[in-house]
């Protein structure tokens, strides 16, 4: 799957692998949320030079869980304010965007 050339490809690649293996990549097609996120995670999401693979980091280590919004699977790091409604999973921290 890695090697889907294009750049445009790579939101079709992400949203495969999310339909094909939801319980190991995120719902999540853009790359770069995807760095978003992981950036702003950074202190657990590790180097590892697979952004799939630092994004289950930050879950794990975050203790995130599946779910809907305002639910116990909120995606808010500890300290932060619940999640509005709108947020997708792994919201960067304090937002939704």
């Amino acid at each position: 799957m890695a090697d889907v050339p294009g750049e445009r490809d790579q939101s079709q690649r992400n949203a495969l692998l999310f339909l094909m293996f939801p319980a190991t990549f995120e719902d999540i097609t853009s790359d770069d949320h995807k760095r978003r996120i992981a950036e702003a995670h950074a202190d657990v999401a590790g180097e590892d030079p697979d952004l799939d693979r630092r994004l289950r980091a930050v879950r794990s280590q975050r203790n995130l869980v599946r779910g809907s919004a305002g639910t116990a699977g909120t995606c808010d790091p500890p300290g932060t304010r619940r999640r509005p409604p709108s947020c997708k999973a792994l919201p960067v921290r304090g937002s939704c965007a």
